[in-house]
């Protein structure tokens, strides 16, 4: 088949007429014939057009349709947003909160306070400023009561008393006044020029007994009262001057702050602050000067500068400068020491050290800027804050919140009296306030009155919601303060125009409302001094914004020296000194991100070529000297190995010899048996000695006799160096006078004296009474008797060798009565072993079960125990010294090396020093000393203390080192405290040294500290016998049985019958008829209690801190306070026919007491086991009746009180039933006896 393709020929023209419908028709019946042949239909195809053309129309209506609808859209949004930018603020997050910080600052600010006070004057004449002041300070009075009252812990009885003691006064007070004064008005001062200052004592009380004192530098007793009625007064000073100035007037007034400011910013703030303001001294003298324009300098006008004027800058004068006290308080209290400048010159990048680019440092990163921006820029100077937000909220209800309302009463009633009774409100409108109206006569008065003034409801009802806004501007102060302060919507870039914009819009209301009177010279001088105080706050953050970029130079040159290159450096200063401090800002930061390399492209720019190659271009010639200078290091690394190798070998050998030697020596001193052989062998030597010596003596003297009848005495030169001994010339020229004593007993011993500690045979053992005299007959015969009569010997120090000192003038039976020394005590400790205190290793302790006996110091003749706070120490009759624990602190006296000994090791630094007694500081927390007092009255100390303690002016000391007072004043015994040293000097005198924080010296002195040995002169008068000393408190007794105590006393345990501390020694006047009959046995000091026995052990007194039993006194329930302030006797020692108690021990939180007969008595915290029982979290604890069959240890029979973890009454240790006390001294966390 062939498909025929049909070609139209050429149309014609079409037109009108029968020749065109004929060609139209030809030419449909040939394209029908067409589609005939093809078999096309040509109704669908019809149809199928149709369809076609009816979507195209649809598609085309419907883009139509949604480009319409797009644009009324945009044209709809656009528009929204056209009015909301019109009428909404626009702006980000932090804009928006930026707005809300400012909005605040405006409603709470002193002027707007003025403003309120105004418009009630102007417009509705009310007068009663005072009394509007009082109104609203109740609310923020009633806030600071809860606050205190929720957030100081109170006993609950308390409490509850003290509250409805206060509810139950102002109920009282409310009937009273209303029923004298029948107007609710004049009630309302009546009342609160009373009762706030009820709540007030309340508050001051919880405060001084309940508060931190360390972390609130302020007193509650006079910082606080004064710091706030300073604001209430300055605040009823203003509000009453506002009555007769107008806003402006004041508003200049308070714009003068920044001149009252710089005076004592300048005094207290430091030399950099003088720096700053000397800058700006003509800008204060003319902003002076256009003040005074503004008042003075209208020709045509008279003003009057009265009282009130001098009111009004008297009050801002007084705010100023109590903002000032509050920062220089924070900057002493923090060490905040002012930034110096840096240099402005090369040496500005010679930095061995990274720069403080702060003055604060203990608060978080992004506070340290605000604070610095405070504390030195001096655009805050007048703004009354804490440090952080919720330090500025306590700062205001500590002081303005609770001052307010009593402050103002108290003025409203004496400034106020005869207007009071209209109250808040006009007075044409009568006594709204009047409770009764009397007749009914006076009551048409009032209502004629009411009906004929001006004033209507409408306008009470202003009144009252201004008065209601004065209020909140009030309440909502403090939290417009810190907000503005140290919100992240207060930027510090903006506080130097923040005045002048609270200011304006007050300004202008005064101008178009208020102040019809002001002149335009008025106007333009205040115009004038905005645009000074504009000027002055602009330069103060130009400086400090210098500054701050200047240090920030110089700690970008410390961490990244390589950004600032020579060319660096010059185009830096370049910057600084021919450019604005921004431009420089802004090249800094480019530097800083382009690592030194945008100066090239700078250079680049203006055509100058300059050598500044790149990090990386030298980086191959770099990477080969690093692998030469690696591979000689390692050569030298190698070499140093090999040598030290070496050296560690050799110390290695020198030390196992010493080690040897050293235990050699030890050993050979004998144990057990041996040592009582040695010592009968010793004696009988020493009996054979003195027979010889006599011997000789005897045979010399007859030697002598012959020679003189011979006729030999006349060689006094002879005689004189005979027997190889110095003698005066005159002593053998010379005959002795008649009746002069040559011969007699020697004097009596020093009662207590235990001749063994001056240089008696070690090993010896003694019963009472028993002495030796082969040392003092060695030491009269190599002395010489000087023409006064006194024994010394050359080339030593001279002392009194019969002066009891140490443990063996403290008093204690057990030495007294020479039970101690002895050969079969014992030393036992029990307690916290986390660092070697208990003196057994850690294998020993797995196999005990609490109290352990230290065998290494078996047969030591031990007759002194101290324990410390990390470590522990004995002293043995030959004055040989061992200690154990730790030794971080250097408290040990060993090498530096030593982080710690388990074991008893002898401290070989005093082994040649005869040592009496040793004490070191008992708390677990602070810096460890130790001293060490000599049987000559020489003092050692040793360790680490930052407050001096140690008396040598540095903070620690390797190795004992003597105390260089000591060399010219003998000392009887050593006290050590937590952070504070006492001596007690044979004459009587007590020196102390140390910490000072808590009047712990007794010198009276306020400095914190003091490193030097510094006598207390309150004692002079007396003479000390005996001492103890506590955490931060010490107790002393005269030889005159009067017991003196100072330093801490927050909880009592002076027992003065008050909490406040003492700088200065006082006496315990309770203690005083106890001791006049038999006097004080003994007594201690623990870490906030204190214990003394008196009547030969029969009573036993404890004050101070109960909180956990220490006091044996029993459970403290919430009823009771757990403070005793005066001396109480503890029932449970006092009065018992068996029971005597001969010495007290205290640390920390817990007591001892040890009876005559060798029994322990423990009471107070347990949370270690340092009483003497197993703590509440040791495994062994008995849960049930059953027990453990593998326990064969003799002492670890079960106690009652094993797993408390307080012990409130006296209680026997059963763990050393088998034994007999005859010492005990304790520390935080353990304790170390002496027993058999």
């Amino acid at each position: 088949s062939s498909l025929v393709v049909f070609r139209p020929g050429p149309q014609r023209e079409s037109g009108w007429g029968p020749h065109a419908d004929m060609s139209r028709s030809r030419d449909k019946k040939q394209t029908e014939d067409l589609k005939a042949a093809l078999g096309i239909d040509p109704d669908k195809q019809l149809r199928a057009d149709r369809q076609a053309i009816v979507e195209d129309q649809l598609e085309f209506l419907g883009k139509l349709g949604f480009g319409a609808t797009g644009a009324v859209n945009a044209w709809f949004d656009g528009f929204v947003s056209f009015l909301k930018g019109l009428t909404l603020p626009q702006g980000t997050g932090y804009a928006q909160r930026q707005a809300f910080i400012i909005f605040m600052e405006l409603t709470t600010s002193p002027i707007f306070l003025l403003v309120l006070a105004k418009i009630l004057q102007v417009f509705y004449e009310v007068e009663n400023f005072v009394l509007l002041v009082a109104v609203a300070a109740f609310l923020p009075f009633c806030v600071a009561t809860k606050t205190l009252f929720s957030s100081i812990p109170c006993p609950r009885t308390a409490a509850v008393t003290s509250n409805f003691s206060l509810l139950f006064v102002f109920g009282v007070l409310t009937f009273f006044g209303l029923f004298s004064q029948q107007n609710i008005w004049i009630t309302y001062v009546y009342v609160m020029v009373i009762w706030p200052w009820l709540g007030v004592a309340s508050m001051i009380a919880r405060i001084q007994i309940g508060g931190d004192r360390e972390q609130n530098q302020f007193s509650p007793l006079w910082h606080l009262p004064l710091l706030g009625t300073v604001g209430a007064v300055s605040t009823v000073m203003q509000i009453v001057a506002i009555k007769t100035l107008t806003i402006c007037d004041a508003t200049v007034l308070v714009l003068l702050d920044a001149v009252w400011a710089a005076f004592p910013a300048c005094l207290l703030l430091g030399q950099p602050r003088r720096d700053l303001h000397f800058q700006f001294l003509k800008v204060f003298m003319g902003v002076v000067a256009l003040a005074g324009l503004y008042f003075f300098g209208e020709l045509n006008t008279t003003v009057q500068f009265d009282i009130a004027h001098a009111m009004f800058i008297a009050a801002r004068v007084m705010l100023t400068w109590r903002s000032i006290y509050v920062k220089r308080s924070f900057v002493t209290v923090n060490d905040a020491e002012p930034l110096q400048a840096p240099p402005e010159n090369e040496s500005l990048f010679l930095n061995s050290f990274q720069p403080r680019k702060h003055r604060f440092r203990k608060f978080p990163r992004p506070v340290l800027f605000a604070l610095d921006v405070i504390f030195d820029s001096g655009l805050k100077d007048s703004e009354f804050h804490g440090i952080g937000p919720l330090g500025t909220m306590d700062l205001h209800i500590l002081t303005d919140f609770t001052y307010m309302l009593p402050v103002s009463a108290l003025l409203c009633w004496v400034t106020e009296s005869d207007t009071l009774k209209y109250g808040l409100f006009p007075a044409a409108l009568g006594e709204l306030g009047a409770v009764d109206l009397g007749s009914q006569a006076e009551a048409e008065t009032v209502r004629r009155l009411a009906t004929e003034t001006v004033f209507s409801s409408g306008d009470v009802g202003v009144i009252v919601v201004i008065v209601v806004v004065f209020a909140l501007s009030m309440l909502v102060g403090p939290v417009s303060a810190s907000r503005g302060l140290f919100d992240r919507g207060s930027s510090v870039h903006a506080w130097k125009y923040r005045p002048i914009t609270l200011a304006c819009p007050f300004v202008l209301f005064d101008v178009l409302y208020v102040n019809s009177d002001i002149t335009k010279f008025q106007i333009m001088m205040l115009g004038c001094i905005f645009g000074s105080l504009a000027y002055y706050r602009a330069g103060l953050w130009e400086v400090f914004k210098r500054r701050y970029l200047l240090i920030s130079t110089m700690e970008l040159q410390f961490l990244q020296p390589s950004a600032l290159r020579e060319l660096q450096r010059k185009s830096l200063l370049e910057f600084l000194k021919k450019t604005g401090t921004d431009d420089f800002g802004i090249f800094l930061l480019e530097t800083a991100i382009h690592h030194g390399n945008n100066v090239r492209d700078i250079m680049k720019s203006t055509g100058l070529k300059v050598w500044d190659p790149r990090p990386s271009a030298t980086a191959a010639w770099k990477l080969a000297a690093s692998l030469v200078v690696k591979a000689v290091k390692q050569q030298k690394a190698l070499q140093s190995n090999k040598v030290n190798q070496r050296t560690a070998v050799v110390q290695w050998v020198h030390s196992v010899v010493l080690g040897m030697i050293d235990e050699a020596v030890d050993r050979s001193k004998g144990h057990g048996k041996r040592l009582q052989l040695a010592a009968l062998h010793s004696r009988l030597g020493d009996k054979q000695r003195v027979f010889r010596r006599l011997r000789a003596v005897l045979e010399k003297r007859r030697a002598l006799r012959s020679k003189k009848r011979a006729g030999l005495s006349t060689a006094p030169m002879l005689l004189t160096t005979a027997g190889g001994v110095l003698r005066p010339y005159g002593s053998v020229t010379q005959p002795l006078k008649a009746g002069t004593r040559t011969g007699g007993p020697p004097a009596p011993p020093v009662p207590g004296h235990l001749p063994i500690a001056q240089g008696m045979t070690h090993g010896a053992t003694h019963g009472p009474g028993q002495q030796l005299a082969l040392n003092a007959t060695l030491q009269s015969e190599a002395s010489v008797e000087s023409p006064s009569g006194t024994q010394s010997v050359p080339g030593t120090m001279q002392y009194n060798q019969f002066e009891p000192r140490g443990v063996y003038s403290m008093g204690l039976p057990v030495v007294d009565e020479a039970i101690l020394p002895s050969v079969t005590c014992v030393a036992i400790a029990f307690g916290d072993s986390s660092k070697g205190q208990l003196g057994v290793d850690a294998l020993t302790l797995k196999h005990t079960i609490h109290c352990v006996t230290i065998d290494e110091l078996r047969a030591k003749d031990l007759v002194q125990c101290q324990a410390a706070g990390s470590c522990s120490f004995v002293i043995g009759a030959s004055g040989r010294t061992w200690g154990w624990g730790s030794n971080r602190c250097l408290e040990l006296g060993l090498r530096k090396e030593v982080a710690q000994v388990d074991t008893p090791k002898l401290i070989k630094h005093i082994r040649d020093h005869p040592v009496v007694q040793i004490s070191a500081s008992r708390s677990i927390t602070g810096q460890a000393h130790t001293f060490a007092l000599m049987a000559n009255g020489e003092v050692f100390s040793f360790g680490t203390s930052m407050s001096g303690a140690l008396g040598l002016g540095a903070p620690k000391c390797s190795g004992p080192t003597i105390l260089a007072m000591t060399s010219t004043v003998q000392i009887r015994q050593v006290h050590c405290g937590a952070r504070h040293t006492l001596l007690v000097a044979d004459d009587g005198h007590v020196y102390t040294m140390g910490a000072n924080t808590k009047g712990q010296l007794g010198t009276g002195a306020t400095s914190s500290q003091c490193a030097e040995p510094t006598l207390v002169t309150g004692l002079q008068a007396h003479s000390i016998r005996t001492a103890a000393v506590g955490d931060d408190h010490n107790l002393v007794v005269t030889t005159q049985e009067r017991m003196f105590a100072w330093g801490s006393n927050h909880c009592g345990q002076l027992g003065i019958g008050k909490v406040a501390d003492s700088h200065v020694p006082v006496q315990i006047q309770q203690l005083q008829f106890e001791v006049d009959d038999s006097g004080i046995c003994s007594f201690a000091a623990g870490g906030q209690h204190s214990l003394v026995v008196t009547r030969r052990g029969k009573s036993v007194f404890s004050f101070g801190s109960g909180a956990s039993g220490q006091l044996g006194l029993g459970m403290v329930s919430f009823e009771d306070s757990a403070f005793r302030l005066y001396p109480t006797l503890i029932p449970d020692l006092s009065g018992k026919e068996h029971r005597t108690i001969v010495q007290v021990a205290a640390a920390a939180e817990h007591s001892f007491a040890l009876d005559k007969n060798g029994e322990l008595l423990a009471f107070g915290e347990n949370d270690h086991g340092q009483l003497g029982f197993l703590p509440h979290h040791s495994p062994l604890v008995q849960r049930g009746p059953v027990r453990q069959p593998w326990v064969k240890d003799l002492r670890s029979e079960p106690s009652p009180m094993d797993g408390e973890k307080c012990v409130w009454r006296p209680t026997l240790v059963t763990a050393l039933r088998n034994f007999r006390v005859g010492m005990v001294s304790t520390a935080d966390r353990h304790t170390i006896v002496l027993a058999h």
